[in-house]
């Protein structure tokens, strides 16, 4: 049985949680590529979000999202996991 958009369930409770309380953005699936010792990739575009700044949208094709935490660009990777 699929559960609508606005109902979704609570795997700790088995409560449904509002779609206030979890919004979807949209039902559309990205795809996320977790390389060990590298960045983690994401299927563009997203909108990232870092603290408590505002969303940053990137409109590339693929995004490569720093894992390491050493990147001048972060959150974007530029390579420094490399160095490490």
């Amino acid at each position: 049985m699929a559960l609508a958009p606005e109902a979704l369930p609570d795997s700790a409770s088995g409560e449904t949680l509002a779609s206030e309380a979890f919004p979807r953005r949209g039902a559309e699936v990205r795809r996320v590529t977790c390389n060990r010792g590298g960045p983690v990739l994401v299927d563009g575009p997203i909108e990232v979000c870092v603290g408590d700044g505002p969303p940053e949208r990137i409109d590339r094709f693929r995004v490569a999202i720093c894992a390491c935490g050493q990147s001048g660009r972060y959150p974007l990777c530029d390579g420094t996991h490399r160095r490490l």
